[in-house]
């Protein structure tokens, strides 16, 4: 049995709003998409043609969370989500250049405390890292980004992908 998709007079404003532009952008989408991605063609791409908002309400109203595709899948059905993200989560150095031999990722407490000692480093800072405990992930983030004021270290994680459903695409196109 299929499932009914909502109305598109039904969505909230933010909702149908982000469908048109992801439905009117659709084509420079992979078919399996990521948030991020849907993110950067929204934002790049010139939407004023697509929804009614200037451009600091169409940036506010166009970027997404993951929370809210999850909801568009599982309450609304104009998208699906083909893959679950959060698997084969590492700690990321933003600004680590791997070609001069520093550490770009790591999980273990020793690749911490070695990406910790490269960040501040790099940034000409010093702080006394003895009190952090290298297996907890959040503490050394904390301590690494507080020390050089900016987020340098952060959690990544391989993200959730979606598509667009065709009864999905039709409905807004129908709507337009």
């Amino acid at each position: 049995m299929t499932r009914a998709i909502t109305e598109v007079s039904d969505l909230t404003d933010k909702r149908r709003e982000l469908l048109k532009a992801a439905v009117a952008k659709q084509d420079e989408l992979p078919e399996k998409f990521a948030r991020s991605q849907l993110n950067a063609v929204l934002y790049y791409e010139d939407m004023s043609g697509v929804i009614e908002a200037d451009d600091s309400e169409e940036e506010d109203t166009l970027q997404t969370t993951t929370n809210l595709l999850n909801k568009i899948a599982n309450e609304d059905g104009y998208l699906a989500k083909v893959s679950q993200g959060g698997g084969s989560a590492f700690v990321l150095d933003r600004y680590a250049d791997e070609e001069s031999g520093e550490k770009v990722t790591g999980v273990t407490p020793e690749d911490l405390r070695e990406m910790a000692h490269q960040v501040l480093d790099r940034n000409g800072t010093s702080t006394d890292l003895s009190d952090v405990d290298f297996g907890n992930w959040q503490a050394v983030i904390r301590a690494v980004n507080k020390a050089v004021g900016k987020g340098v270290l952060m959690v990544k994680s391989e993200p959730n992908k979606y598509r667009l459903t065709e009864r999905g695409i039709e409905a807004i196109r129908d709507s337009t």
